[in-house]
């Protein structure tokens, strides 16, 4: 194999001098990051507390996700216009991706599945109970950073195999570097544009079947993939608050993220309400 996949990616991600600085930037300092104080701050109050004055569950997420979208904007608008597709569709994206699980518990379910297979996967099959569904995965299939995306999925996007474990740990640490792991996202839109053959520019409703190709994958036909309501709420979603993203890639949102230190919604704007859908 010639070549690894960091130095494939590596190389494609710094076409400009800019995004070379702030590759090594973001590498040293990556913020904001969600971690496992988030989770804690959102998770067990999610259902229970909705106050923007405690900035616990929901509403904390929320602003986090905000947060990070804005701080983000220079590589979302970049690697948008680079794919030739809708910034709203990129930024809407890393929006529902963002938060959740944090980086240590894809980490961990990496290492756990990778032990698995090193010994002749023996939780598969019969053996595979409800907690060792987790283990029986191909360590591949394991979903690494802030834009939640497969190593699996990250390397067909690159045009690279995966056959070496050292490989996979590569791409999982190379997608942990948010500005890498917008370029790959955004690439991979395009390529899901390309398999239901749409060309630029996408409508909204391209954008939304995009979105939703996003998370369900390109197993299902587009006629089928459309009659599939809970599927297609993804796409929705993205839809729907089309406004609110391109808002919070705009110079205005910028310049509130920027004297506040974090961005909140403003009572100009409609809340950014979700609840994340069934994956």
């Amino acid at each position: 194999m010639s070549g690894s996949i960091a130095d494939v990616v590596k190389a494609r991600v710094r076409d400009s001098d800019v995004a070379r600085e702030n590759t090594l930037v973001q590498a040293l300092v990556q913020r904001p990051k969600w971690g496992v104080v988030d989770l804690l701050r959102w998770f067990p109050f999610r259902e229970r507390i909705d106050s923007e004055f405690l900035q616990l569950g929901m509403p904390y997420i929320q602003t986090f996700k905000n947060t990070w979208v804005v701080h983000n904007r220079h590589y979302i608008l970049e690697n948008a216009a680079k794919n030739q597709i809708r910034q709203e569709l990129l930024a809407g994206v890393c929006w529902v991706e963002v938060g959740g699980d944090p980086n240590i518990a894809d980490w961990g379910a990496f290492s756990a599945r990778v032990f698995n297979q090193s010994l002749g996967s023996p939780l598969n099959g019969k053996n595979a109970w409800k907690i060792g569904e987790l283990l029986t995965k191909p360590p591949e299939n394991t979903s690494f950073g802030s834009v939640s995306m497969q190593v699996r999925t990250a390397a067909d996007t690159v045009g690279r195999s995966f056959d070496d474990y050292s490989d996979q740990l590569r791409l999982a640490a190379i997608l942990q570097v948010d500005v890498n792991n917008i370029e790959i996202v955004a690439r991979h839109l395009r390529q899901l544009a390309e398999h239901d053959k749409f060309s630029p520019p996408y409508t909204k409703e391209q954008a939304r079947i995009m979105a939703t190709r996003y998370n369900r994958g390109v197993g299902r036909p587009l006629e089928k993939l459309l009659a599939d309501k809970r599927s297609m709420s993804y796409g929705d979603f993205v839809v729907r608050f089309w406004e609110n993203f391109g808002y919070l890639l705009s110079d205005a949102a910028n310049l509130e993220y920027k004297k506040d230190g974090d961005f909140k919604n403003s009572d100009a704007k409609p809340a950014l309400r979700w609840t994340p859908p069934v994956r």
